[in-house]
């Protein structure tokens, strides 16, 4: 695997570090965190993609629901066809949006189904 990371970030030739691989070898994250993170920045959605690193690095914040509970139903309109990521981005953006509205972020969270952290 390692190999195949160097070769990422490496030009085919003679194995010299491409000046992506040079800012990458500086982050202290893996390489596809890293290229998120950098391209976060050329795109201009460094919110977006930087909430969804954080998010794809620590547990999941769903708490275990009943399929046909209240919670699991509300669950559902977070969900992305982008897939996992974008739902948590999702719940993040409403979280944040509660708690803008000086709304109880401790209700919306058991509401919902989401551990409060």
């Amino acid at each position: 695997q390692a190999l195949r990371q160097l070769q990422a970030v490496s030009s085919d030739q003679d194995e010299e570090v491409l000046p992506l691989g040079a800012v990458l070898s500086q982050l202290p994250v893996d390489l596809p965190m890293g290229k998120l993170l950098v391209l976060s920045a050329v795109l201009g959605l460094e919110d977006e993609l930087m909430t969804i690193a954080a998010a794809l690095t620590v547990q999941s914040p769903f708490l275990r629901v009943d399929p046909g509970s209240p919670a699991a139903t509300l669950r559902q309109t977070f969900s992305s066809e982008e897939g996992d990521a974008f739902t948590l981005l999702n719940v993040f953006d409403e979280w944040i949006r509660v708690k803008a509205a000086r709304e109880s972020g401790k209700k919306w969270c058991q509401k919902h189904g989401v551990e409060e952290q």
